[in-house]
């Protein structure tokens, strides 16, 4: 049994070897090359000492990242993207298949160290070997590996390209998150390039402004690093449609991608563990407000609490050794608040992790945050409350600024609003903390915040 990865990349290879599998900013690959080069370092795995059904990191980048993740599967076992050391930790699998990395533990495989005897073969995977892995932390900030099994991407590809068309497109997501990882699957399916860029560079930008490109995607915070990278390099981007995944769009987003795109500019609510549900053809800053599609369930309670279920609703999560269900009553969860309006489109007004208590007073951070972010030479924002060694809680505003200039500006936005509940301390960092879709992480930005600030609050 050969994973739906698989199957339909040697499908496709078969009818069409000379077609251009995958393209990166640096290299292209045809299906038969992909095919050769996957199976024969699927070979060098296995001897290596692989077995059929574990867990396997892969961690590279470009081109590599793809054949280690397909060679891993293809060996039989379960591959995970985990670009970083952290990933790798929090993903707690068997062992590492890497390109490169100079955090590589004992039970690591350097892909430069293989060698391939004998002709490439493909090994069958064992019935309930799930096809692939993805590392999450789902709405408790516990990091997981939420495991997919066959069915589960079968499901979640009907109907894909109607959202994601794959022809002309770059999704800025890896295969390490979900989003990517099912371009890549959808790329196959359809049997059309499936370009990567796993690295905002130069290069990137020039990729994505060559004039093949006409169809983006990525969360926020991927396609703003993209069209600022573009800028600095004078790449010019033009598209006719880019959609947003990951985390809701402000407003500064919005004006900087309407610079760069002459069609519409769409966002995709949904999870790791369902895959997108709904989806928003016109962008409203702070807000989703989507029409639910691939078959998807809505249910709000009272207090405004969201969970949905739909076809290709992951079964199971892996915690450490432990298999956990997904939704053990049917329905996911994904922490979000949010109503159904009166033509049946889901609205999704905030995180309930978002609202922060600052001395037992409800506080709402986005707003303060899309604030910051309008100022001129504010990249990045994030609210978290802090408590000081004296017992108080304030809510802290933290700011990526281009320059001093900058930084004073926002302090001075923020003087103007009435002091009730606002940020009072503004401090100026090099970097916000936020995961691979671009969410901010709240906890990791406050235990930050709490180690760094070292002033006394203000009386």
């Amino acid at each position: 049994m050969t994973s739906p990865f698989i199957r339909d990349l040697l499908t496709w290879a078969e009818s069409a070897p000379g077609d251009i599998a995958v393209a990166t900013p640096y290299e292209s690959i045809t299906t038969a090359e992909l095919v050769v080069r996957v199976s024969a370092f699927a070979d060098s795995l296995r001897r290596a000492g692989i077995r059929v059904g574990e867990i396997v990191a892969v961690s590279s980048d470009g081109l590599n990242e793809i054949v280690g993740f397909l060679a891993v599967n293809s060996a039989g076992a379960t591959p995970v993207s985990t670009p970083s050391e952290g990933e790798f930790t929090a993903a707690n699998a068997d062992r590492l298949v890497h390109s490169g990395r100079d955090w590589a533990p004992e039970r690591s495989i350097d892909m430069a160290s293989l060698k391939s005897s004998g002709g490439p073969q493909l090994v069958d995977r064992a019935e309930l070997v799930p096809a692939a892995a993805v590392l999450t932390s789902g709405t408790s900030g516990q990091p997981k590996l939420l495991l997919l099994d066959d069915d589960i991407v079968d499901a979640r590809l009907v109907g894909y390209v109607d959202w994601w068309p794959t022809a002309h497109f770059v999704n800025l997501f890896r295969i390490s998150a979900i989003s990517g990882l099912f371009a890549m699957s959808a790329a196959f399916q359809s049997r059309t390039t499936y370009n990567s860029v796993s690295i905002i560079d130069r290069a990137a930008a020039e990729f994505c402004g060559d004039g093949r490109i006409s169809r983006l995607a990525g969360s926020p915070h991927h396609i703003q690093s993209l069209i600022d990278v573009a800028r600095k390099v004078g790449a010019k981007l033009t598209f006719d449609t880019v959609t947003s995944a990951g985390a809701q769009q402000t407003a500064p987003f919005l004006a900087a991608v309407q610079s760069v795109c002459g069609g519409e500019i769409r966002s995709v609510y949904g999870s790791t563990e369902a895959g997108g549900v709904a989806i928003a053809h016109e962008s409203v800053a702070g807000t989703f407000r989507g029409v639910i599609g691939r078959g998807a369930e809505f249910d709000v309670a009272q207090d405004g609490t969201v969970r949905y279920r739909a076809p290709g609703l992951a079964r199971n999560y892996r915690i450490g050794r432990e298999i956990v269900p997904v939704a053990p009553d049917g329905w996911f969860y994904p922490g979000d608040l949010g109503h159904v309006d009166e033509s049946g489109r889901i609205v999704i007004e905030r995180r309930v992790d978002d609202v922060v208590n600052i001395a037992g007073a409800k506080v709402n951070p986005l707003e303060f945050e899309a604030l910051a972010e309008h100022v001129d030479g504010i990249k990045d924002a994030g609210c978290a409350a802090v408590t000081f060694p004296d017992g108080s809680s304030h809510l802290v505003l933290a700011v990526v600024a281009r320059d001093e200039g900058a930084y004073q500006a926002v302090i001075s936005a923020f003087s103007e609003l009435p002091t009730n509940n606002r940020p009072n301390i503004v401090v100026a960092v090099p970097s916000i903390p936020r995961n691979r879709n671009g969410k901010l992480q709240r906890d990791e930005l406050a235990a930050k915040l709490t180690a760094a600030i070292r002033i006394q609050p203000p009386a």
